[in-house]
């Protein structure tokens, strides 16, 4: 993260004729669920953002399916009420659509007209029995546009199948180039019949 940080830091450089004072800050955290990360980010102490900024999680549609998905939250009753805290605090969620068969391990086979109807579906109530309030997902968006262009068919099963395979150049045009040189460094996926989950 330290890395994708500096990348990003260094190409806002580039593409502006002057620095761009970005801060990024980097954390860690044993929290499982986005909605106990952003407790912890919230909660931390000594409280580094007096300002308590709002949250934005970017995450792809599998990770979506997955943050509303009931059965993560079995303690809670209607099971997605766990997810109050997150969104009753302002948080919010961007979402990058997968494109159609562009993942062999996807969560879903949802093409890309069936992942909007299901986000769209979120403010008719298709949740609302486990707990999901419809006023939650104006706080759902997807990323659109020229910006994201780029970023379609980018996974992490993607890229360690590039990492695993050798292919540098695939790998490239998935991650920054700091990144990618730390996985190839690290020799992170070779011999690595399933990989390991990044987030």
């Amino acid at each position: 993260m330290v890395l994708f940080a500096e990348d990003l830091q260094a190409h806002l450089y580039r593409s502006n004729s002057m620095w761009i004072q970005l801060p990024i800050d980097v954390g860690l955290t044993t929290a499982p669920y986005y909605t106990d990360k952003s407790a912890a980010i919230a909660n931390e102490e000594p409280l580094s953002y007096p300002s308590k900024p709002r949250h934005i999680y970017l995450m792809g549609y599998d990770t979506l399916t997955r943050f509303l998905a009931p059965k993560y939250y079995p303690k809670f009753d209607p099971p997605l009420s766990a997810l109050s805290p997150f969104f009753d605090a302002g948080y919010g969620v961007s979402v990058l659509l997968r494109p159609n068969s562009s993942s062999d391990n996807a969560v879903t086979n949802d093409t890309e007209e069936e992942q909007r109807a299901y986000i769209s579906a979120l403010s008719d109530g298709s949740l609302e029995k486990e707990g999901f309030k419809r006023e939650w997902s104006k706080q759902i968006g997807i990323l659109e546009g020229n910006d994201v262009v780029d970023t379609v068919g980018v996974s992490s099963t993607a890229i360690r199948k590039a990492a695993k395979d050798g292919d540098w150049d695939e790998a490239e045009k998935l991650c920054t180039p700091g990144v990618t040189a730390w996985v190839r460094e690290m020799r992170l996926y070779e011999g690595d019949e399933k990989g390991v989950e990044m987030a």
